[in-house]
């Protein structure tokens, strides 16, 4: 079985925290948080799901250097 990141919990605790009660964050939400300026980057680098929703676990999985 698989490790977890050293910094998966902060940041899935950062995002709890912007985007509480929420599992799927939008494009814009994903931008704020990586810094990216377009949306060919958020979808360049994770993958969506639902109609172009982001997972908060993928999104923090890949921010603690994860893969895709």
């Amino acid at each position: 079985m698989a490790r977890e990141k050293p910094d998966y919990r902060a940041t899935m605790e950062q995002l709890n925290d912007l985007y509480p009660g929420r599992e799927l964050l939008t494009l814009d939400e994903v931008k704020a948080v990586t810094g990216y300026r377009t949306g060919d980057s958020v979808r360049k680098h994770f993958p969506s799901v639902c109609g172009g929703k982001y997972n908060k676990t993928t999104v923090a999985r890949i921010l603690a250097g994860g893969a895709a």
